[in-house]
């Protein structure tokens, strides 16, 4: 009898040695030599070229609202509020329309009542405008922000109501040879952007459409 309970001991002893419980635990996924981190995992010491904003205005337009659409488009297309496209004076196939929220900073050039260009330009008594082009150029950006943006594509002539001994500019980009699209920067005495303009041959347009 006494031998069949050490037996019994004896076997108990062992199958607990055997229990998972004293098996060593595998080391963490991430510990594991040659794996490989997971997709979403971005190594902070990699530069990362960031993605083109879908908000940012280039000639060809701005998000969903493209060049060339019609009024009641590209009003849809904004999605927020506007005011109703206006003439600048009776008769004039020229109209142009605002967000209503002065911190948007926008006005839509209408020829045709087609959309011939989008211009950022402060609100007066309004707040600056955050909005930029797709390449990184806002209101109050240099002209050396621009060149470096652009590079030898601009072409820098004087402001058009520049006076004598003034530094006020105009930097035009074409995106194509023919000059059908691209943007033009108005900036200041001070070497800042004031006004940017992005669409077809409309930008090179001073006043509305004159």
């Amino acid at each position: 009898m006494k031998r069949a309970v050490a037996a019994m001991m004896l076997s108990s002893i062992a199958l607990l040695a055997c229990s998972p419980a004293d098996q060593p635990e595998p080391p963490p996924a991430e510990a594991v030599k040659g794996t490989t981190p997971p997709p979403s995992a971005v190594d902070p010491s990699v530069p990362q070229t960031p993605a083109a904003a879908a908000e940012a205005l280039n000639s060809a337009g701005l998000g969903a609202v493209r060049i060339g659409m019609t009024e009641q488009e590209a009003i849809a297309a904004y999605g927020k509020p506007m005011t109703p496209p206006t003439a600048s004076m009776e008769g004039s196939t020229c109209r142009v329309a605002r967000p209503q929220d002065p911190a948007a900073g926008l006005l839509f050039l209408f020829q045709e009542r087609r959309l011939d260009r989008i211009t950022i330009q402060q609100t007066v008594g309004g707040p600056m405008p955050t909005l930029k082009t797709d390449r990184g150029i806002g209101l109050g950006a240099t002209e050396a922000d621009v060149k470096r943006a652009y590079g030898q594509s601009l072409a820098f002539y004087p402001g058009k109501y520049a006076t004598p001994g003034s530094q006020a500019k105009d930097a035009t980009h074409w995106d194509d040879a023919a000059q059908t699209r691209g943007v033009r920067f108005e900036t200041g005495d001070d070497g800042r952007v004031r006004s940017i303009h992005a669409g077809n041959k409309a930008i090179e347009l001073v006043e509305g459409c004159s």
